[in-house]
């Protein structure tokens, strides 16, 4: 995997995890490095954001239709 999940408030857990992680040898290190560091690429890349905030700015340009304002 990526990483470890562990449940909130649940130190057992947690000192598994540690544990699990402590014992991985740099290529089981490495390994997980490398996934998570795609994962987060293919998530959060340039490219991503990019599009992201190009959509933003469409919908903040897009004209809106506005019914009018009747005054009192």
């Amino acid at each position: 995997g990526n990483g470890f999940i562990v449940p909130p408030a649940d130190p057992d857990a947690l000192a598994r995890a540690i544990t699990d992680l402590v014992a991985l040898d740099d290529s089981g290190l490495a390994r997980m490095g490398k996934r998570s560091r795609e994962l987060a690429d293919s998530r959060y890349g340039w490219d991503k954001i990019a599009a992201s905030t190009e959509r933003v700015y469409d919908k903040v340009r897009a004209p809106r239709s506005r019914s009018p304002v009747e005054a009192p």
